[in-house]
């Protein structure tokens, strides 16, 4: 230490953990963080934080998550037909597997269901197996449904 030197205190510098330069010659220990906040975590060295992770980080589009640091993420809402858990992942959009396997099996039990693609247009129809999930879109969805209803009509 420099004599004369009247050393500097955490509290005054801003700081709460590791250590810093006392301003003269030395070093002291500001402390340590409680879970979740790490020291130097929300960005700022030697002060306690946390940085928030992402529904994109943990692969979710949907519902709500914890951010990592004692909060929550809203991630958002699915289209339909995709439901916000529907195939089993929690958080994360995708059609009920039961309800696609009805449908389809619906639509090919008739043997000119096969053509229900519509031709090359994704947004007219959608194969049998995709439930209108994927490639197809919601009007896809929409018109399988449709077809699928007016097929067991003619029966």
């Amino acid at each position: 230490n420099v004599c004369g030197c009247t050393p500097t205190s955490c509290a005054v510098q801003g700081k709460d953990c590791g250590s810093i330069a006392d301003g003269c010659g030395g070093t002291i220990a500001c402390g340590s963080c409680s879970p979740p906040s790490t020291c130097g975590g929300g960005g700022t060295p030697n002060v306690c934080g946390c940085t928030p992770t992402s529904c994109v980080a943990q692969g979710k589009d949907c519902g709500t998550i914890a951010d990592g640091c004692g909060g929550t993420l809203d991630c958002g809402t699915c289209t339909a037909p995709k439901s916000c858990g529907g195939g089993g992942a929690p958080n994360v959009c995708a059609c009920a597997q039961a309800a696609c396997e009805e449908i389809d099996a619906g639509a090919e039990d008739d043997a000119g269901a096969a053509q229900l693609d519509a031709g090359s247009d994704p947004n007219l129809g959608v194969r049998p197996g995709s439930c209108g999930c994927g490639t197809g879109s919601a009007a896809g969805f929409t018109w399988l449904l449709l077809a699928g209803l007016m097929l067991r009509r003619r029966r």
